[in-house]
């Protein structure tokens, strides 16, 4: 990526050579689109130095960088080009500016010798012309000093009378904008008379020759040909400076257009003639390769227009159009005397009746069309008739809904602007509004019709505050059998009605509807909570605490003989194939749900056994615990 203000210039080879502000420097092929490297410059990066092409394919790059007085040169002419220095200026700069001058020389204004980005407190005012001869170092001049401080955003041109145009300044760093100029004339000026330079050809072709007259041909030693300035941020992105090849003849020049627009690219230039004393004349301003074509035969425009009318008045809408250039000129003819010469005119008949129309449309060049139509207009409507407005209204504890009755006999009601006597108001036909506290307010309509006229309608209504909401009563009854119980709802509300249930049932689950049953795992105490709400939203809540019971009873009994202990368990309401027969609370075995266990051992004495019995598998759903003692 480049930075901003590339130092480009179209070189003799047909590319485009970027010279800086990097050090390493390049050509972009145009038709491949390619970049290549020609060579590092000397000195580093030189930001907001100045380069110019001082002859055909030769760049000056001056100053720039943190900051330098070092010059350097490329000959783009050269099989392999390279980077040499350059004499160097007597003050380092930043932001200066470099001008070519008619008799090749380049001339170096303003800028700052400071290494911030523009120290306004070090600007240079003393100008220098760097002299290419003797190559290649060339020769350095320091020259008369400007006035103003002229640093970052300055610029400087060279006027057709061999004088330099110097302004500009300010937009950084807290410099002053300087909203001025100054003129700088170059020594060469002072060098003795100036060659005159009487006529010379607006535009001349590639290649070929063209004759300017002058009293003093004679004289000439020199034509020199710099393309027009155009100056920002220490580059002439326009200046490229040339020799061009001449004849004396009596009383003109026959002079030589090059033939290579690689090395006089098209556009506006310069022509000095200098003297023996390199003092150039005041320039003509050339266009080199281009010429303007002779301008196409003018097409006459295209009338038309359209028309609305309401009544016996009509308005007229231009559409005329002219593709080669501008309809300027508009003449009507209304068809009944009368006429305009406006554009887009609105016109009043007397009478109704049919009337063509014709417009004369008239372009930019002179040339006329006309389009023509018939146009129907009739009497004026009777007088609008106002409209009736009307509403009535229903309310609901302070909301009310209003609905427009208001009529039209001529026409359609199209507006409706109602107050509600509380501040409150509405544009819509049918609007609902609710007021904040219970009285009597009067209410307006003020209807308005399709030709704006208006009526309006008044009325007082009566709203009354609906009384305070009582809060519902939470109530329920349960049944359960064994492990499975039924909820009925018994809740009340004495203003409304209960629009919801929320129930918990106390082992993690909860339910929504009204009469919900539940199926618990296990026996035990439960805490069950109905919360209801009503249709006010008003909640209530009823817990209670209900005991959920084993569906599996067991009984045991026993006997003794003279020798032995005999157990007898018993128990009903165990699901599945197999139980669970726990002794003491301890695991005895697996036993077939038959509802029968019997048992006996051999006296061990003083002995009490508990038994119970929980279906397969379950520590949960169990028989309560019943115990016999020998």
């Amino acid at each position: 990526m480049l930075p901003y203000y590339p130092r480009a210039f179209l070189a003799p080879n047909g590319d485009v050579f970027y010279a800086g502000e990097q050090q390493t420097t390049r050509y972009l092929d145009p038709t491949s689109g390619t970049w290549s490297t020609v060579g590092n410059r000397l000195y580093g990066i030189r930001d907001y130095g100045a380069a110019v092409m001082y002859d055909v394919g030769k760049i000056l790059y001056v100053g720039g960088g943190h900051t330098t007085n070092t010059a350097e040169i490329i000959d783009l002419n050269d099989a392999a080009p390279n980077w040499q220095w350059a004499a160097s200026m007597a003050n380092p700069r930043r932001h200066l500016n470099a001008t070519v001058l008619p008799t090749g020389e380049v001339l170096v204004t303003s800028g700052s010798s400071g290494t911030n980005f523009n120290d306004v407190t070090l600007a240079v005012h003393a100008a220098e012309l760097w002299n290419p001869n003797p190559p290649p170092l060339g020769t350095w001049t320091v020259l008369a000093g400007n006035t103003i401080n002229r640093v970052y955003h300055s610029t400087s041109l060279l006027l057709p009378d061999g004088r330099v145009l110097h302004t500009g300044s300010g937009d950084g760093n807290g410099a002053p904008a300087e909203r001025n100029a100054e003129l700088y004339s170059p020594p060469y000026l002072f060098k003795g008379p100036r060659p005159t330079l009487n006529a010379a050809p607006a535009s001349v072709g590639y290649g070929t020759p063209f004759t300017v007259t002058t009293p003093d041909a004679d004289d000439i030693a020199k034509v020199s040909l710099i393309h027009l300035g155009s100056t920002t941020h220490a580059f002439d992105l326009g200046q490229r400076f040339q020799w061009l090849s001449f004849q004396h003849q009596a009383g003109e020049l026959t002079i030589t257009v090059p033939d290579n627009r690689n090395v006089t690219p098209p556009g506006p230039y310069m022509l000095f003639l200098l003297s023996g004393d390199g003092v150039p004349s005041v320039a003509k301003i050339i266009s080199v390769g281009t010429s303007d074509p002779a301008p196409p035969s003018n097409a006459a425009p295209t009338a038309g227009f359209s028309q609305t009318c309401t009544g016996l008045t009509c308005t007229f809408s231009d559409g005329s159009a002219d593709g080669d250039g501008t309809v300027t000129g508009w003449s009507w003819d209304f068809a009944d005397g009368s006429g305009a010469i406006t554009q887009n005119p609105t016109h009043t008949y007397d009478n109704g009746g049919s009337y063509p129309v014709t417009l004369v449309a008239t372009d930019d060049d002179g040339a006329t069309a006309t389009a023509s139509k018939i146009i129907v207009v009739t009497a004026a409507p009777p007088p609008n008739t106002s409209p009736t407005a009307g509403f009535s209204q229903t309310c609901t504890g302070l909301s009310c809904t209003f609905t427009d009755g208001s009529t039209d006999s001529d026409g359609t009601v199209t507006g409706w602007s109602w107050n509600f006597g509380d501040g409150g108001s509405a544009i819509t036909r049918n609007p609902s509004h609710s007021y904040t506290s219970g009285g009597t307010y009067t209410v307006s309509l003020v209807a308005t019709d399709d030709d704006n006229a208006t009526a309006s309608a008044s009325k007082a209504i009566t709203v009354t505050a609906p009384a305070t909401n009582i809060a519902p009563t939470a109530a329920f009854a349960v049944s359960c059998s064994a492990l499975i119980c039924r909820f009925t709802n018994q809740s009340t509300d004495v203003d409304g009605s209960i629009m919801a249930w929320k129930w918990t049932f106390g082992n993690g689950t909860s339910a929504t509807s009204r009469n919900p049953s539940r199926t618990y795992a296990s026996s035990g105490t439960y805490t069950v909570t109905l919360r209801v709400t009503d249709d006010d939203g008003a909640t209530k809540q009823r817990s209670r605490a209900i005991t959920i019971t084993s569906a599996v009873k067991l009984t045991v009994t026993g006997r003794v003989d003279a020798t032995k202990q005999y157990v007898t368990v018993k128990w009903s309401g165990a699901r599945g194939s197999t139980v669970d027969l726990y002794r003491n609370r301890k695991f005895l075995n697996h036993e077939p749900n038959d509802g029968l266990y019997t048992a006996s051992r051999l006296l061990p004495g003083l002995s009490k056994y508990t038994f119970s019995v929980c279906e397969l598998g379950s520590t949960t759903i169990c028989s309560n615990e019943a115990s016999v003692t020998f």
